[in-house]
């Protein structure tokens, strides 16, 4: 078995600083690939979406759904809003209002 060696001038080998146009390259790059799987997996899912369904529907087979008129979704969502308003600001109220002894 061969013994690893590490080389004596690894700073010298590495380049540690890249200008602004080499990071501006990557970041497109890389926003390129993410754009691209996001294409690919979005067109895989609209075409195979009934067997998607089919896979969705046995795991909540199970589970009762009920379906509210349009006006009392709409009063439901209303509610729920204002109750998720009301708990971030009472939330950021008392961390505001905290004394740290």
């Amino acid at each position: 078995m061969r013994e690893f060696k590490f080389q004596k001038n690894v700073k010298n080998n590495l380049k540690l600083e890249f200008p602004f146009t080499e990071h501006a390259e990557e970041l497109k790059q890389r926003i390129s690939y993410v754009l691209l799987i996001f294409l690919v997996l979005s067109l895989c899912a609209f075409v195979n979406v009934k067997p998607i369904v089919q896979v969705l529907k046995v795991i909540v087979s199970d589970i009762k759904f009920f379906q509210l008129s349009p006006s009392e979704y709409f009063f439901f969502l209303n509610k729920n809003l204002y109750l998720l308003r009301d708990i971030i600001n009472k939330s950021i109220f008392i961390k505001s209002t905290d004394i740290i002894y």
